[in-house]
């Protein structure tokens, strides 16, 4: 690394002595993968730690990050089609200036970098039609106080699946545009349907859209989408073309679209995570509500070789057990292990997201109290004792905490047609689990 890196400056010292006019010649370079950027010509590998000795000061990266994500804006509603981005260096930078075309060189270039990783994360449907990489162009100036940056050029490719013809790698295809104002409003008019519903029903309908919209590539027998791997997808997520089909990080992406958009009572914060699931890649939501963060995986919601399941098993729900940063959720039917590519900073909940509560100080719940009801998820609190015949019966309940003062329950509690099996929580060794264990219910412990 040493080596690139005396290679990198030596290339750049060079240009310095070409410099004795005002302006210098124009400097390129590319961002061929994620990790790294080359000087055009040279060939000289510097890795991203490398720039980070030029950090890009956070005024810079903002005043970039807000006029291009004008452009990005300008893209995706139809008023332009190019993907060649022009800024002015002045506009960005102000009026630093640095001692070598090397140091402002690398000053654009993690500037660059930066804004673009920010605008990824935070712009959901902008880049839907993104491919990978991309490349740059800086013309740099030269006085008396040293180099500074005249304007740059940013191009970013476009997927082959969306250019305006096959060999134009830089231009978005009109038609396709249109598609794409036409999934967008279908997820506007998503939000606006269920924006007066309480914040766990409003999620659960964005849920259910998504799923209902479209399906998983691995389930796909017909898809013509041509790769595993097209960008981001979130398009697809709402284009309701049973021809396309998603992975997880389109659903991530189309919930989050979805969640941005809206406003909540109780969420108090929304995050995408990545890692593994059971060792495999994986992308999942997680939403904060009372300061905990709850798993929410559509993807595991959705069609894997049909629909998972009929209930929310992976919506505001919390892991079973956790092993270092592992955090594992068991059910009926089978075991996933989620493991955050980096260690997270908050705390996930290790029980589900209770939608219903009993009052405090409620000792008795009559027969047929639920009965025939829809509930999903209920906490009867902590002073229920008894609980009498078919006070559940024919309800869809999917997770419930059973306090240990409850001593008292009855064998027909969850009676009905088969399909009413919900998940039990409460605390070891009490009643609860004793009743799980008779019934062959799952049992959760909860401290």
């Amino acid at each position: 690394m040493r080596r690139t890196a005396a290679l990198f400056v030596l290339v750049f010292g060079m240009l310095c002595l070409l410099c004795s006019s005002a302006f210098a010649e124009e400097i390129s370079g590319a961002m061929a993968e994620e990790t790294q950027f080359y000087v055009d010509g040279e060939r000289s590998f510097v890795s991203i730690a490398d720039q980070d000795t030029f950090m890009a000061s956070d005024d810079a990266v903002n005043r970039l990050y807000e006029i291009w994500h004008q452009y990005l804006l300008d893209l995706a509603n139809g008023k332009r089609t190019s993907t060649e981005f022009e800024f002015s260096g002045p506009a960005v930078f102000g009026s630093a200036y640095y001692s070598t075309a090397a140091d402002m060189q690398n000053m654009v270039a993690n500037t660059i970098s930066k804004a673009r990783a920010n605008l990824i994360n935070d712009s959901l449907y902008e880049f839907h039609w993104y491919g990978k990489g991309y490349y740059w162009n800086i013309t740099p100036g030269q006085d008396s106080n040293g180099y500074y940056c005249v304007s740059f050029v940013v191009r970013l490719p476009v997927y082959d699946l969306f250019r305006e013809t096959p060999d134009n790698e830089f231009e978005v295809s009109h038609d396709y545009a249109r598609q794409v104002q036409a999934a967008l409003s279908r997820a506007q008019d998503i939000v606006r349907k269920n924006r007066t519903l309480p914040d766990i029903a409003k999620m659960r309908a964005y849920k259910d859209s998504i799923c209902d919209l479209t399906h998983h590539i691995m389930s796909d027998t017909g898809s013509t989408t041509s790769s595993y791997y097209a960008p981001f997808q979130i398009i697809w997520a709402f284009d309701d073309d049973q021809d396309t089909a998603i992975e997880c990080t389109a659903y991530t992406r189309a919930f989050k679209y979805l969640m941005d958009l809206s406003a909540f009572n109780t969420v108090r914060d929304h995050v995408r995570v990545h890692g593994t699931i059971s060792g495999n890649p994986h992308w999942w939501n997680m939403v904060n509500i009372g300061g905990l963060y709850y798993i929410v995986d559509v993807t595991y919601c959705d069609a894997i070789g049909g629909r998972l399941t009929t209930t929310d098993d992976y919506f505001m729900t919390g892991y079973t057990e956790q092993d270092g940063d592992n955090y594992v959720l068991r059910l009926h039917y089978s075991t996933q292990t989620y493991h955050p590519e980096t260690k997270p900073t908050y705390a996930w909940a290790n029980h589900p997201y209770w939608e219903h509560a009993l009052p405090s100080g409620t000792k008795r719940i009559s027969e047929e109290a639920f009965a025939n009801t829809i509930l999903h998820r209920i906490s009867l609190g902590n002073s229920v004792q008894v609980i009498e015949d078919r006070a559940f019966a024919d309800c869809l309940v999917e997770a419930i905490y059973i306090p240990p003062s409850c001593t008292n329950i009855s064998e027909t509690t969850f009676e009905g047609d088969g399909w009413n099996y919900p998940v039990i929580f409460g605390v070891a060794g009490s009643r609860a689990e004793e009743f799980a264990n008779e019934h062959n219910y799952a049992f959760r412990t909860i401290n």
